[in-house]
């Protein structure tokens, strides 16, 4: 058979593993076997005995839509297609609405009668194939890495997780080492591994997976020599999917310091975990472990979190626990000076926006949140590149230095949150180069200080938090809307919040007194260029 391996073309950086077992499973029949990732990927042959598709995140379904509609110019009948991965699992009668006629796979490939052939209860403990790869021109950030389990499952049943469908059962042991072992025979030795367990931590033989992964060359300090530059480096160990706070303790930190660890991933998801959360990072710390990493979880709702109700998330939790965390790695790190120790440790935090199970677009807004605040906390983390928030200086400047400041801050005008930057000097710059940045810095400072000491004026009069929620809070900024604002202060301040582009076409139609207004106001602030007005 002719076997098509696709992928949609959302953005990942783990290599598809149920197709690439899926490849293995193929190649070992005999059968030839093609992978594509999105539809504009040249593909050698035309038409498929059968098109494998997987699926991300429930939000990416528009992205997986139009790799089925691709499908179906590839076979000779949708019955020949077969969807797996997460929305197929977590919404299969949504995708049988949309798809009727392909078939559906939800859960692992760890059973009969899923895709109709023999032997396909085995798929999921098969070596993944990294070779078909190379037949993509995307390049996966750790398709250099092994991937694999040492676990299956969580069982905690968090009402907000997808774990509880996509793998039900817990499974406490996997051996690692023969998957590892089938990967290197067939793609060769890797640098990292990478473990997608999603709470290995739960399990009672925690202790032999972690013989298992030093008998297989990633004990504390391990190196590696790469493939690519023939040079030693070291090689780490990496539980992708995060370690639960409410399982650590002094044995398990203790073994978690005997492997190559990096980062230590260990959840923050609501303010109502912070004594146990510190002191999961503190056990780990006295461990000798140096490098951590958590996400926070913001723009969620009320729910059963490990067995605990907790509740809705709120901007301000949000700022207390990057604060936390940028304390806390102030904390540490001043014990190690004070120790003697030239150690540096590092917190990174990754602000993780919420989006329900079942929600097919990016759009949900939970209880304490609006639109406008989280497209600022969007804003806030582009300049980190996906690093995380790490550095007080960088936490400061762009969160605040306090919850009031961030709480002003995520108000802001988004043309006003960009203009906040200092200048940083770069000794590639000419002098003519440095000039002409501090000068584009001080005019940016004069913006926010200027709409500043509006926003405290109209703070001093009680009635900020009414035009917020009335005018801002939606994120849309017409510029007819000033002709239902009375107040002159609410007014002059809006025009803050108008986009520069969604002016001109639409000046010559306000009303004359609208015109003038934004006319007088944008050219005393300097926020955009006259050449909008001319002729209005």
């Amino acid at each position: 058979m002719k076997i098509l391996l696709l992928e949609p073309a959302y953005k990942n950086k783990y290599p598809p593993l149920g197709l690439m077992k899926l490849a293995t499973f193929h190649k070992e029949r005999g059968d030839q076997v093609f992978f594509a990732k999105g539809t504009e990927e040249s593909i050698i042959a035309d038409q498929f005995d059968r098109v494998y598709i997987n699926s991300l995140f429930t939000f990416e379904w528009a992205t997986t839509r139009k790799a089925i509609d691709y499908a179906y110019t590839l076979t000779d009948s949708k019955q020949n297609i077969y969807l797996g991965g997460i929305t197929a699992t977590i919404l299969p009668e949504f995708v049988r609405q949309e798809a009727p006629e392909i078939n559906i796979v939800p859960g692992l490939l760890d059973s009969a009668g899923k895709i109709n052939l023999p032997k396909e209860e085995e798929i999921d403990n098969l070596a993944p194939d990294y070779s078909i790869l190379a037949q993509s021109e995307y390049k996966y950030p750790l398709e250099s890495d092994y991937i694999a389990y040492s676990t299956r499952g969580c069982g905690m049943k968090c009402s907000f997780c997808a774990v509880q469908k996509l793998e039900p059962v817990f499974i406490d042991y996997v051996c690692i080492k023969k998957q590892i072992d089938m990967i290197k025979m067939c793609s060769g030795e890797k640098a990292n591994l990478v473990l997608m367990d999603n709470n290995v931590l739960k399990s009672p033989k925690f202790d032999k997976i972690i013989e298992d992964i030093i008998e297989l060359g990633f004990g504390k300090d391990a190196t590696f020599i790469s493939s690519k530059s023939k040079r030693r480096v070291r090689r780490y160990v990496d539980f992708n999917q995060g370690l639960d706070a409410n399982f650590i303790n002094k044995e398990k930190a203790e073994l978690l310091a005997k492997i190559q660890l990096r980062p230590v991933r260990i959840a923050f998801d609501t303010i109502a975990q912070t004594e146990k959360y510190i002191k999961a990072v503190r056990l780990c710390f006295d461990a000798g472990l140096r490098y951590f990493s958590n996400y926070i979880l913001y723009n969620s709702d009320a729910a059963l979190w490990k067995g605990e109700s907790f509740p809705a998330d709120t901007p301000a939790n949000l700022y207390e626990r990057l604060r936390i965390n940028v304390d806390l790695r102030e904390k540490l790190q001043n014990e190690l000076l004070q120790a003697g120790s030239k150690d540096v440790v590092s917190i990174y935090s990754f602000p993780m926006r919420y989006i329900p199970l079942a929600d097919t677009k990016r759009g949900y807004i939970s209880t304490y949140w609006n639109k406008k605040h989280l497209r600022a906390i969007q804003v806030f983390s582009t300049p980190t590149q996906g690093k995380g928030v790490a550095s007080k200086a960088f936490f400061n400047a762009s969160f605040g230095k306090d919850l009031q400041e961030f709480l002003m801050f995520i108000d802001m005008p988004e043309d006003i949150m960009t203009r906040r930057g200092i200048y940083i000097e770069n000794k590639k710059h000419s002098e003519e180069e440095k000039m002409a940045k501090i000068a584009k810095v001080d005019f940016n400072q004069k913006l926010v200080k200027e709409w500043r000491k509006l926003y405290d004026q109209i703070v001093k009069l009680g009635i900020w938090q009414g035009f917020a929620e009335q005018y801002l809070y939606s994120n849309h900024f017409a510029p007819e809307t000033l002709g239902e604002i009375e107040h002159p202060l609410l007014k002059e301040m809006f025009t803050y919040y108008i986009p520069i582009d969604s002016l001109p076409k639409k000046l010559l139609k306000m009303p004359h007194v609208e015109r003038e207004f934004i006319y007088n106001t944008f050219i005393k602030t300097d926020k955009c260029l006259g050449k909008f007005f001319i002729g209005s």
